[in-house]
């Protein structure tokens, strides 16, 4: 159903005038004939309230044939809260009864108009006739701004699972007082399950084998057309499904989206890997939306492959889901070329992205010079590993720091958060000993490391600064580390 907009404006009384002449020897002059009862007043003119000119005229009744002088007097034509008055000037007369041009000379006619005002809202209705494209109806003028769109996005879940919780939302409408709700399981009838200004709502999903919803928008009761979700697959009650199923995606333009749903409670542990590479491990929220980038996904053919774990109460359950894709890198047109933008001999735009993300000046001053040191660990297949710690305040070999990772280490690189001098050379496997860059301390002090697999440890002496290990200072940490390598 289509719904039409108004804006609708308060009524603003307004005053024209203009000169005008009447004569008795012509039937119509300007001012309208047949004026059977006239009033005029020798008080003055009469005053606007609203619509109207209100005043109390003290003489009526001229008798017939009677031509009595009306110069400098206000004359109404139907007594009381009229919109149209004329002042008399010299040689103005009015006519009796008997006649149908009362009024006669030269005369100043005073017209009431309304016109629009301040907005005072807008109003909805499922007709384009219900008010004036520009004009008065009642006591507000109405200014159409046509059919507007009440068809709202709705958010589902890829997949429901029986008993669990199954959420809905949808996108705010401007202009919308309310939104009804229904559902559809099955190939039953449409179930209304909520009304009300909200735009979001918590079902459960019951023993469906599919659920539908549908949304629409009210405007101050004229409602709006229905926005209908796709059939959401629902599984029965399980301790742990991936949504969708094994195959090909296809040509890929957006992401990777897909949820896990246990019917336990337990938290759900997600590892995605592309191409056999590992990319991420992470708790994943049960029933919830969860997405792979597709522009971090290698152009070409690939395969994404996903487990996820859990344990709903009887042991720890595992299951998997694979996916084959097609990406087609993005071309450029031949004419195209990288660029630097400089003025006044300074670089407002560098010529690549990893030379706007700066590094310390170590590892060559900008992200695009560090790749370039760390290219040689990249075939491997290394991924990236960080973290934090806390410094204890505690130093020398007798009270080593130490971090494990996931995988074997190739780098590691550990920089104090709160003063950026606070840099350790990196640690790399194979070496014994590297160097901090304290900078408070006012030398560069050794630092003794070990590497074992994905384990890595050390010391410095002197005072725990030098060992990056600061009473209370934070510390960052990323590591270089190959998947796959023996720990």
């Amino acid at each position: 159903m289509a719904v039409y907009k108004w804006n609708r404006y308060n009524l603003v009384t307004s005053e024209s005038s203009r000169e005008v002449k009447c004569s008795n020897s012509e039937f119509y002059g300007e001012v309208i004939p047949g004026w059977q009862t006239y009033y005029y007043s020798n008080t003055g003119k009469p005053y606007i309230s609203g619509k109207y000119y209100q005043a109390t005229f003290v003489e009526s009744g001229v008798g017939q044939g009677q031509m009595p002088s009306v110069a400098g007097k206000y004359i109404s034509k139907s007594g009381q809260n009229v919109r149209q008055i004329y002042y008399g000037k010299s040689g103005a007369t009015i006519y009796g009864a008997q006649y149908n041009f009362p009024l006669s000379g030269d005369f100043t006619e005073y017209t009431l108009a309304e016109t629009k005002g301040s907005l005072s809202g807008n109003v909805y209705s499922a007709s384009s006739g219900t008010y004036p494209s520009n004009g008065i109806s009642g006591d507000y003028w109405y200014e159409a701004l046509g059919a507007i769109s009440t068809g709202t996005a709705l958010t589902v879940p890829k997949i429901a699972m029986e008993g669990k919780s199954l959420p809905v939302g949808w996108a705010s409408i401007n202009g919308a007082t309310a939104y009804v709700l229904e559902r559809r399981a099955d190939s039953g009838s449409w179930v209304q399950v909520y009304s009300g200004a909200g735009t979001s709502f918590e079902d459960t999903a019951g023993a469906w084998n599919t659920v539908q919803y549908r949304v629409r928008a009210s405007f101050s009761g004229t409602n709006g057309d229905y926005t209908a979700s796709a059939e959401i697959p629902v599984v029965s009650a399980s301790a742990l499904v991936i949504s969708g199923t094994d195959g090909d995606l296809g040509e890929l333009s957006a992401d990777v989206a897909y949820t896990c749903s246990s019917s336990g409670d337990g938290a759900i542990a997600v590892t995605e890997s592309v191409n056999g590479v590992y990319e991420r491990t992470f708790t994943a929220v049960n029933g919830a939306a969860n997405k792979i980038s597709v522009l971090d996904l290698p152009a070409g053919s690939g395969t994404i492959h996903l487990t996820a774990s859990t344990n709903p109460g009887s042991g720890v359950v595992t299951v998997t889901r694979e996916w084959n894709y097609t990406k087609t890198a993005p071309a450029f047109a031949d004419s195209g070329a990288v660029a630097r933008l400089e003025k006044d001999g300074k670089n407002l735009w560098p010529m690549t992205i990893p030379e706007a993300v700066r590094a310390p000046r170590l590892f060559g001053g900008d992200l695009g010079k560090a790749l370039e040191k760390l290219a040689p660990f990249v075939p491997g297949g290394a991924v990236l590993e960080t973290g934090a710690y806390t410094g204890t305040g505690t130093y020398g070999s007798s009270a080593k720091n130490k971090l494990v990772f996931r995988n074997r280490i190739a780098l590691v690189f550990i920089v104090r958060a709160s003063y950026p001098h606070g840099l350790l050379l990196p640690f790399a496997a194979g070496n014994t000993q590297t160097a901090a860059y304290i900078g408070e301390s006012g030398g560069d002090p050794t630092v003794f490391y070990e590497v074992n697999g994905n384990e890595v440890s050390w010391y410095a002496n002197g005072q725990a600064l030098n060992q990056l290990n600061a009473s209370g200072a934070t510390y960052l940490y990323a590591a270089l580390t190959i998947p796959g390598g023996e720990a």
